[in-house]
């Protein structure tokens, strides 16, 4: 990617997200309080343009826990439970925080609330085997194939419990076959890079897409299709 120039404070940023970004001050801001939750700074910056309407002024806490007070505002056709921006006192500059307590209920509402069709890139898939042979084997993705399979049915249920069978890999029948899927996503807009989404053989998917994880399933015959 190269690299990325840094800029100055009061500058319009209009994306900057690959490389670490040095705000001096500003970067040492951690937490907002805002509608009873805590959000963080993702470390990603937004040009006003990817900005919506103003919600208010909030307390900002830097990372010793000093207290400050910031403008709010929606990202365009993004959910404020799932992220907003934030503006210092005295700056130009929009950061971005992510509500880590995030949980979608359905598909339908993850894919709406971080408008996942224009914002989720898809990288590199990566095929685990455990039986009958162990083997890794990393494929281009077909952003297309994956995108239908694992969110073509918005009216999934999801989950952020470990506790939820429905979806469970324990009831994975591991005696003679056992594989997975991974596949490798960015969401540079949000700061998330690097984050994952399994898809296993009983059609159960697990992401850390948001914070906390969430999981929902897609049955088996679709996962077993696209896993092999």
């Amino acid at each position: 990617l190269g690299s990325v120039p840094i800029p100055q404070k009061d500058d319009d940023i209009d994306l900057v997200n690959y490389d670490h970004v040095d705000f001096t001050e500003e970067d040492n801001n951690f937490t907002l309080k805002f509608s009873d939750k805590e959000y963080y700074n993702s470390g990603a910056a937004l040009s006003v343009s990817a900005i919506g309407e103003e919600i208010g002024d909030f307390e900002v806490l830097d990372r010793e826990k000093n207290s400050s007070t910031a403008k709010v505002f929606a990202l365009s056709d993004v959910s404020s439970e799932f992220a907003v921006a934030v503006q210092y006192s005295g700056s130009n500059n929009y950061h971005v925080y992510r509500n880590t307590w995030y949980q979608p209920e359905t598909v339908g509402q993850l894919i709406d609330d971080l408008e996942l069709e224009k914002f989720l890139n898809i990288n590199s898939v990566y095929y685990q085997e455990y039986k009958p042979e162990h083997k890794n084997v990393m494929y281009m993705a077909d952003s297309e194939l994956i995108w239908n399979t694992i969110f073509g049915d918005r009216t999934l249920e999801t989950s952020g419990s470990n506790d939820d069978h429905e979806v469970s890999i324990s009831s994975i029948d591991r005696s003679e076959k056992y594989c997975e899927l991974e596949i490798g996503c960015d969401m540079p807009v949000y700061g998330r890079f690097n984050f994952g989404i399994k898809v296993y053989m009983n059609g159960a998917v697990f992401t850390n897409l948001v914070e906390r994880g969430t999981h929902f399933n897609i049955g088996a015959e679709k996962a077993q299709a696209l896993i092999e």
